[in-house]
């Protein structure tokens, strides 16, 4: 993926943003929904502007899917990442509350939640990479993960 910014003048605010996006940046097509259902223009033009009007009540409705939308898979992508950050990577509960400013039993509950998921469908991580098995064995090695280090 590259992003090019464009500035009238050094230090202004950007005038043009480009996105070239790889196929390989796309591979399960999210990028691509955000954009064909206008998610992505629609979070872009509330988080750029403090004070986003919406131009009617289909605007706002509009509006209103799109911010949830997106919130909603910022959630979940920052909580898969913070799971492989704590169980494959080993980092510390404190680092990560600094790295995201989330408070670390904020984190923690999040981490156990997407771990508790993940070992349903027999999926983990630790420092040996990913895993896809067996649930039982997946959640045999949550509860070893949630007993020793959480």
């Amino acid at each position: 993926m590259e992003i090019t910014a464009t500035f009238d003048h050094p230090g202004t605010r950007v005038s043009r943003i480009v996105i070239n996006v790889d196929p390989a940046d796309d591979e399960i097509g999210d990028l691509t929904g955000l954009i064909q259902r206008g998610r992505l223009e629609a979070f872009l033009r509330l988080y750029g502007g403090t004070h986003a009007i919406p131009a009617d009540d289909e605007d706002l409705y509009h509006l209103l899917a799109a911010i949830g939308f997106v919130g909603n898979m910022i959630r979940v992508k920052t909580d898969h990442l913070l799971l492989f950050a704590r169980d494959m990577r080993g980092l510390s509960w404190r680092t990560l509350s600094a790295q995201t400013e989330i408070p670390a039993t904020t984190l923690r509950e999040r981490v156990v939640a997407v771990r508790r998921g993940y070992a349903k469908a027999g999926m983990w991580y630790d420092s040996l990479g990913f895993h896809k098995d067996d649930p039982d064995r997946a959640e045999q090695h949550r509860l070893i993960r949630e007993g020793a280090a959480d």
